[in-house]
């Protein structure tokens, strides 16, 4: 099956402006990253190395100065010591790891490693495991940035609920020193609650979908929110 990377904006939802790109991977002929991750799952580790260079050959040129590149990582590739990322400037990049990713003794020395050599990390999909505030309070693995899961976005300007969990999210990572990213954001009330909130960094469809590299570069172009508008200038 032929397949691609493509690159999903993260965005500053108060100052208007990219801070960086997660890579995500889908077919040519519009296959889901989940029907692509199946069709290799036989061979997820050479697969997702692939991803992994691809993404880095493809994304780094993508960034501006002050910007990121979003890797996700499988577990399966930290078991089997895929992660070298050489000669790679630790500072433009990202590593995500999903909150439901176990932490055996191999990963853990995988991201020591990348730790050590000045890697930084993003707690993914944080709501939907168990292990959230473990991974808060190890001594080795400290999380600059996470990622709250679509399932608490796509509710959080309907359910009062939500909108107090989320509250109470942003306000431990700005304890913990942590910047929080809400994923999933598909509609203008979504945002706007987002914004009234506080949170401060989001993507979503509403943002911006996956899209070419070339078509980033020639088009990366500001966002405005005015009132209850949300245009592209």
């Amino acid at each position: 099956m032929l397949k691609k990377v493509l690159f999903q904006p993260i965005r500053d939802i108060i100052i208007d402006r990219n801070i960086g790109f997660e890579s995500t991977v889908c077919g040519v002929s519009g296959e889901t990253a989940s029907e692509i991750f199946d069709y290799y799952a036989g061979n997820r580790v050479e697969f997702d190395k692939w991803a992994i260079c691809e993404s880095i050959n493809k994304g780094i040129p993508l960034l501006k100065p002050d910007q990121k590149l979003f890797i996700n990582i499988r577990s399966e590739t930290f078991e089997h010591g895929g992660i070298i990322l050489a000669d790679i400037d630790p500072n433009k990049v990202i590593i995500e790891v999903s909150e439901v990713t176990e932490i055996t003794n191999p990963v853990r020395d995988s991201l020591m490693d990348l730790a050590n050599r000045g890697f930084r990390f993003a707690i993914d999909d944080f709501g939907v495991g168990f292990s959230n505030i473990n991974r808060l309070i190890l001594d080795w693995f400290k999380p600059t940035w996470l990622k709250l899961d679509l399932t608490l976005i796509e509710q959080v300007d309907t359910n009062p609920r939500i909108e107090i969990i989320v509250k109470h999210i942003l306000d431990m990572c700005s304890e913990l020193g942590i910047e929080l990213v809400a994923e999933g954001v598909e509609t203008k009330n979504q945002l706007l609650k987002l914004m009234k909130i506080g949170v401060r960094f989001a993507q979503g469809y509403y943002l911006g979908r996956p899209d070419d590299p070339k078509i980033i570069v020639d088009s990366q172009s500001d966002l405005q929110i005015s009132g209850d508008r949300f245009f592209r200038l």
